[in-house]
């Protein structure tokens, strides 16, 4: 009867064993994963932040800006660059935004200007 508890006791000790070891390893893919998920989520807010702040330049000033005229803005996590062609009443804006670590992404807006509406708005990557 001995033999027979000792092989039990040991075949319980590893697979417990395992399944603990089994256990941290997905835990710790878990948290590479998150660690991961929260740097792309905060490069993301980044360049909306570009994107909205060179956004907000640029129609606050759309009146003064003539048809072709393009820019660059240097903010502290970044770099913004824009283009506006006009059509009639309708500003077409394309801004390119690019964080400091390579984040890019691009907007083209329809600025209505005498309404002082979005009339469209279109996120892609670069």
């Amino acid at each position: 009867m001995m033999n027979n508890e000792k092989g039990f006791i040991l075949l319980l000790s590893l697979s417990l064993l395992s399944l603990s070891s089994a256990l941290l390893i997905h835990l710790l893919i878990i948290y590479e994963t998150e660690k991961s998920f929260i740097y792309l989520e905060k490069e993301r807010n980044k360049v909306d932040n570009l994107l909205l702040t060179t956004l907000t330049h640029v129609v606050n000033n759309v009146d003064e800006v003539m048809n072709g005229d393009d820019g660059t803005i240097q903010f502290r996590r970044g770099q913004a660059s824009y283009t506006v062609e006009l059509k009639e009443e309708v500003a077409k804006i394309t801004i390119n935004a690019q964080s400091q670590n390579g984040t890019t992404r691009v907007l083209d807006v329809d600025y209505h200007m005498t309404l002082g509406e979005i009339l469209n708005w279109s996120e892609r990557p670069r």
